[in-house]
């Protein structure tokens, strides 16, 4: 769920919300429209009771007669399912209409004169309806015959209406759900189009195409684009301040190595190694003059030939090192690039590589390999040194990443190499670790991940 989109959310809470709420109301309805159904079958029902209490008589004996046509066609007709009942307090028949003839009913009440009784026998929906009512007939020179007229209706006709409702109702409560879906996803877009457009101005600023944020927007997303506007401003000033101070130093480096450059230069015997390190020296101060001139952060740089440059580094300090006669080992993929700057690349792999050479007895392997190499990602790439000197402990592998950290105290160097090479590797998203290495001294392995096209 955490890596939904905020459309993707709201969509599907809203989706969410309107099935809950739909079928609540569903039931609500539906529940409602069965109560009235019910209900109009109960006035039917009252109805023929009365039309038949109106068109009955009753003789001397006390038996039920009908001088006439019966007020209600159906009950004359077998396949009506309308049936009629007239009992007497012992639940014997006095009368049944010609539509009950050879039917058997079950669950016959009899009912005291001005009761009434209305009920549904079996299932909800596919029992039949049966009313009740008890009446008290005034007999000449007789006591009062009590009847219970019952009428007896199949429900048939009442569970087609109870499925044609529901088909109805299933059809325009799925219409307005799909008319509220899409007036909410056309509202989502609309209410969405300022995150879009503050999404849109944080890549031109990551492009170096402006500095700042500069649309109006809603109050809620202006207060935090103007926060961001001060986070981005305050990064700058301190951006410059680190390019100033580091300026002022390279610049303050540069003097003094130049005296000491004609120093050298007037001596009668000169120590070439000695102009080899001023050199190498003069180089870093120029790389770090570079690092401290004001340029454009982007994602997007030409792909690096890493192979190359490692195997440019690898001579150089093959050379550096030819003392040692170091045994260097290439296990590389020429397909491997780094999308990044020419400069970080080579101080990057220089620091780590001159670290193998400088500890290693005599053996320095050097592994390139690529990673994912599907059209949709740009391919990430994986670089492991190891060497086989003494190694690092696992408890010093984060001293060693520190800047000023070091292993060996007594050792040239002012601890920062590794630092400096995680610094850049964390500025292009990788990752380093250090492991012990197959050789038997410390191995480090480098990792920059394939970025698909949309996290660039």
């Amino acid at each position: 769920m955490g890596s939904l989109s905020l459309t993707k959310r709201t969509l599907i809470t809203v989706t969410v919300m309107l099935i809950i709420f739909l079928g609540l109301a569903g039931i609500a309805l539906d529940r409602a429209f069965v109560s009235s159904a019910q209900s109009s079958q109960k006035n039917e029902l009252v109805a023929q009771v009365y039309a038949l209490l109106s068109a009955i008589e009753l003789d001397a004996d006390g038996q039920v007669m009908i001088p006439g046509q019966l007020p209600e066609s159906r009950l004359s007709s077998p396949a009506s399912r309308l049936y009629a009942l007239i009992l007497d307090p012992k639940m014997n028949t006095l009368w049944r209409s010609d539509s009950s003839l050879g039917l058997e009913f079950n669950d016959l009440l009899f009912m005291r004169p001005g009761e009434s009784s209305f009920f549904q026998v079996g299932d909800e929906f596919e029992g039949d309806f049966y009313y009740s009512f008890g009446i008290a007939w005034e007999m000449e020179n007789a006591p009062d015959q009590r009847l219970t007229l019952i009428i007896i209706n199949e429900s048939q006709k009442y569970l087609q209406v109870i499925r044609s409702y529901r088909k109805e109702l299933a059809f325009w409560l799925g219409l307005a759900a799909g008319l509220l879906l899409i007036i909410q996803i056309m509202s989502l877009r609309w209410s969405l189009i300022p995150l879009k457009k503050v999404t849109e101005e944080l890549d031109s600023i990551e492009r170096g195409q402006q500095k700042k944020i500069t649309g109006e927007y809603p109050v809620e997303i202006d207060q935090l684009s103007r926060r961001i506007n001060l986070f981005i401003e305050n990064e700058r000033l301190n951006l410059i301040r680190y390019r100033n101070s580091l300026g002022d130093l390279a610049h303050s480096l540069k003097t003094p190595l130049a005296v000491v450059r004609n120093g050298l230069n007037r001596q009668p015997h000169q120590d070439h190694s000695l102009f080899k390190h001023m050199d190498r020296m003069q180089s870093i101060i120029e790389y770090q003059l570079n690092r401290a001139a004001p340029t454009g952060l982007t994602t997007f740089y030409t792909p690096l030939d890493i192979c190359v440059i490692a195997t440019k580094i690898g001579f150089s300090l093959d050379k550096v090192y030819a003392d040692k006669h170091i045994s260097m080992e290439w296990d590389l993929d020429d397909a491997a690039v780094f999308y990044g700057d020419q400069d970080d690349l080579y101080e990057m792999l220089g620091n780590i590589m001159d670290n193998a050479f400088k500890w290693c007895r005599g053996r320095v392997v050097c592994r390139i390999r690529t990673l994912s190499l599907d059209e949709e990602r740009r391919a990430g790439v994986t670089i492991r040194i190891e060497d086989d000197g003494t190694g690092i402990l696992q408890d010093q592998r984060d001293i060693v990443l520190k800047r000023g950290g070091r292993v060996d105290e007594k050792a040239l160097g002012q601890g920062i190499g590794l630092c400096i090479a995680n610094e850049i590797i964390q500025k292009y998203r990788g990752s380093l670790h250090i492991f012990q290495s197959s050789l038997g001294g410390a191995g480090i392995g480098i990792e920059f991940p394939s970025i698909s096209e949309e996290a660039r």
